[in-house]
C-alpha cells in the first residue's frame, strides 16, 4: 500500500499534474493511464509472487459435503465478532470516502491552500502511513487489537474536528502557514491512523475466521475476505456519493459573483458554501468515526479468548486426525 501510494503521488504531483496542469483534462487522462499501468504492474507482481504458493496449499479432507452457500452466508452473519468489525469498518470507510472525495475542494477553498501546494497534504499522508507502521507494531504487542483501532479512530476524529471547528469559528486564519501546517499534521495523523486501522482490522478479521472455525467447524477465509473487500469498496463509494450530494445541498457547485472566492481559483463560490464545505469535510467524517466506537468496544474476541480458541481448534484437529467435521451452529 505504501509503495503503491508513492508510485501514484510522486509522478502524479511532480510531473503529470504539476503546476497549472491540475486544471487540464488531458493531464488527468494521462494520469488515468499511469494508474492503469500501476494496477497492471502491481497486480501481475502479486499473481507471480503467490502462484506457486497457492498451488501448493493443502486441501482439507471432509467426512461429508460442505453446507450450501446460503448456509455459509447465514453462519457468517451469526458470528458476532465479524458483524461488529464489519459494521465498524463500514462506518469508518464511508467517512474516509467522504474525506477523499472532498479533499481537493476543502484544501483549495476552505483552507485556501494555493494550487501548487495542494499535493503537500497527500505527501504528508504517505509520511503518516510510514510513521504508522512502528506504531501498529507496538500497539499490537501492548494492547488489544480493538484498542489499537479505537485509538486510531479517536485521534483522527478529534484532531480533524478540532481544527475544522476552530477555523470555522474564525479563531484560526486560513491561507496562512499555520493553517497549512495544521492541515499537513492532519494528513500525517490520518495516514498513521489508517495504517493502524488496516493492521488492526485485518488482524481482527483473521481472529474472527478462527472463531468461525470454532463455532461452525470450518474455516472460511475467502468468504470473510470477500465480504470485507466488497464492503470496503462499497463503503468508499457510498462516501463519495454522500460527498457529491452534500456539495449539491450546500450549493457549492453553483457559481456566484459574491464574496468568498479565491483569486484565480475558477468559478466564484459564496462564503456560506465554503464554510459549509469545511463542515462537510471536517465534521461529518468524524461523526461517523465516533459512531463506530460502540461497535468496536463491544468486540469480545480478546487475545485471551483467541488463544483459547486456538487451543480448542488444535485439540479438535488432533482428535479428528486432520479430517474436517462440520458442527451445528450454536443455538
Amino acid at each position: 500500500m505504501f509503495l503503491g501510494t508513492l508510485a501514484c503521488l510522486l509522478p502524479g504531483s511532480m510531473v503529470i499534474l504539476s503546476g497549472d496542469k491540475l486544471q487540464s483534462p488531458d493531464a488527468y487522462r494521462l494520469f488515468g493511464i499511469w494508474l492503469a499501468f500501476l494496477i497492471l504492474l502491481f497486480g501481475a507482481s502479486c499473481l507471480i509472487g503467490i502462484w506457486r504458493a497457492v498451488l501448493a496449499l493443502p486441501a482439507p479432507l471432509y467426512e461429508e459435503e460442505p453446507p450450501p452457500f446460503s448456509t455459509e452466508v447465514a453462519n457468517l452473519t451469526r458470528n458476532p465478532s465479524f458483524i461488529r468489525v464489519f459494521l465498524a469498518a463500514i462506518l469508518i470507510l464511508v467517512g474516509q470516502g467522504i474525506t477523499l472525495a472532498l479533499n481537493i475542494h476543502a484544501f483549495r477553498y476552505f483552507w485556501q491552500i494555493p494550487a501548487d501546494q495542494t499535493q503537500l497534504p497527500l505527501m504528508a499522508l504517505v509520511l503518516g502511513q510510514a510513521i504508522g507502521l512502528p506504531i501498529a507494531a507496538i500497539m499490537s504487542r501492548l494492547a488489544e487489537k480493538r484498542s489499537g483501532m479505537m485509538f486510531a479512530v479517536i485521534v483522527t476524529a478529534i484532531y480533524t474536528l478540532a481544527i475544522t471547528l476552530v477555523a470555522s469559528a474564525g479563531l484560526l486564519p486560513v491561507g496562512t502557514r499555520l493553517s497549512l501546517g495544521l492541515v499537513l499534521m492532519n494528513a500525517i495523523v490520518l495516514g498513521a491512523s489508517s495504517t493502524l486501522f488496516v493492521v488492526s482490522l485485518f488482524s481482527m478479521m483473521a481472529d474472527a475466521v478462527d472463531e468461525h472455525d470454532h463455532l461452525f467447524g470450518v474455516k472460511r477465509e475467502a468468504l470473510y475476505a470477500a465480504a470485507l473487500l466488497l464492503g470496503a469498496k462499497a463503503a468508499t463509494g457510498i462516501g463519495g456519493f454522500i460527498a457529491g450530494v452534500g456539495l449539491e445541498l450546500i450549493g457549492f457547485s453553483t457559481a456566484t459573483g459574491e464574496g468568498g472566492a479565491i483569486a484565480g481559483s475558477g468559478p466564484l463560490r459564496s462564503t456560506e458554501a465554503i464554510d459549509n464545505l469545511g463542515l462537510l469535510w471536517g465534521v461529518v467524517p468524524p461523526f461517523l468515526l465516533f459512531l463506530s466506537l460502540p461497535l468496536l468496544f463491544g468486540y469480545a474476541l480478546t487475545k485471551k479468548r483467541h488463544a483459547f480458541i486456538i487451543e480448542q481448534l488444535s485439540a479438535r484437529g488432533a482428535d479428528s486426525g486432520g479430517v474436517k467435521k462440520f458442527v451445528s451452529p450454536p443455538a
